[in-house]
């Protein structure tokens, strides 16, 4: 059985989510075919992430950079995935980003049209879920929300991973007893490892024993409002912080976000250490390790839509989170107790709510409370959920000989 596994974009945790997934799909009896680019096979994302698994991989680099704006990207990537499809002749098809992408094959459906063949077994990611999200009112929103149902109770995909609780929530009334899509919660992977003292893993990574930490890990960028946590930790400061106080802020940095750190008043705290810049690609190892060295992970998004690994990698090391109040990431902290949120938008709000969550009493049965969340983003579970059809498949095949 060849599996096809569309997979166009490197950055951030794209390829280390599939090198987590491969895990549960290079011991089954098939042929693991990767779609990807050029510049994907030659990034640090592959060597770090897919170099290691690369043995049971064919790799073919039929997928290249698209236009920016939004449909045209979307258009983009249609084309290049049915291109691949009808190339490589796969009998299975995980589609690992399939935002934006769903919404015209919805369309496509809806007049009449499917371009794949109808005993294709597809299964898609979904990570963006904000159009179904309260007081998501907008045409746009409501015309996304009339598509989703219509693949979902057509049955266009044989599943739906669903990375987005209030996505997830939706999908399911909209399926009710009429749906024909399989609709999965998918995890967000995590390694879950045994507990590490905070004081082991700041010396692990040369971070200061004595400081009072507030870290965010992964991309440092502006769409992850970490423009709007340098301002609300300064903001803290001079409302009467102490010494101790330190921002870490550990991932591949954006071009604007480098230019606002070389600007001051950041330049200094830079330089005199308040502010911690660590401009480089993590290992899920890194991951774990900042968040148990940290007393306070920022998830600071202003308008995401979606989860946020960090604050599960924070749950993993039993750590607090102060995250963005709005969307998905609001939801899932407070539903599990997970922190602290605010309107990460609101720069007064922000650095107080950054002052109550450094001094929130934390206890050992809070983090027990948070590992046990975490738990079900377990790297084996994802490897789970993700095979669950194709093992499914396999085995009924197995039977018919």
């Amino acid at each position: 059985m060849r599996i096809l596994l569309y997979q166009p974009n490197h950055v951030g945790h794209h390829y280390a989510y599939l090198a987590q997934m491969l895990g549960g799909l290079i011991d089954l009896p098939v042929e693991l075919v990767l779609a990807t680019t050029e510049q994907g096979v030659a990034s640090n994302e592959f060597e770090i992430s897919l170099a290691p698994l690369r043995k049971h991989l064919r790799i073919e680099t039929c997928c290249t950079r698209p236009p920016k704006s939004v449909y045209r990207n979307a258009a983009h990537r249609l084309h290049e995935l049915v291109a691949a499809v009808r190339a490589i002749e796969p009998d299975h098809v995980y589609v690992l980003y399939a935002d934006a992408i769903w919404q015209l094959l919805a369309v496509r459906s809806a007049l009449g049209y499917w371009p794949f063949r109808a005993d294709l077994p597809i299964e898609a990611w979904l990570y963006r879920g904000g159009f179904t999200y309260p007081r998501a009112n907008r045409p746009a929103n409501r015309i996304k929300r009339r598509l989703l149902r219509h693949l979902i109770r057509r049955g266009r995909f044989a599943a739906l991973h669903l990375d987005d609780e209030l996505l997830d929530d939706f999908a399911r009334r909209c399926a009710g007893k009429a749906g024909r899509t399989r609709l999965i919660l998918t995890p967000n992977p995590i390694e879950l490892r045994p507990p590490v003292e905070m004081a082991q893993a700041r010396s692990r990574l040369g971070l200061e024993p004595r400081r009072r930490i507030v870290c965010s890990t992964g991309m440092v960028a502006r769409w992850k409002g970490m423009d709007l946590l340098l301002k609300a930790f300064v903001q803290m400061l001079d409302r009467g912080g102490s010494e101790t106080e330190q921002l870490v802020l550990a991932g591949p940095h954006s071009d604007d976000m480098l230019a606002m750190l070389s600007n001051e008043p950041y330049r200094t705290m830079v330089k005199t250490g308040r502010i911690v810049s660590i401009n480089r690609y993590l290992s899920t190892e890194q991951m774990f390790d900042f968040a148990a060295a940290s007393d306070l992970t920022v998830a600071s998004y202003p308008r995401h839509s979606g989860r946020s690994s960090i604050i599960l990698w924070a749950a993993a090391a039993g750590r607090p989170s102060l995250g963005t109040a709005w969307g998905c990431i609001g939801h899932v902290i407070r539903t599990h107790r997970l922190g602290l949120t605010c309107n990460v938008l609101d720069g007064d709000e922000f650095a107080d709510r950054l002052r109550e969550a450094l001094q929130m009493p934390w206890t050992e049965q809070d983090a027990q409370r948070v590992r046990r969340y975490a738990e079900f983003h377990r790297v084996e579970n994802y490897q789970r959920v993700a095979t669950t059809l194709l093992r499914e498949r396999i085995s009924a095949a197995g039977k018919d000989q």
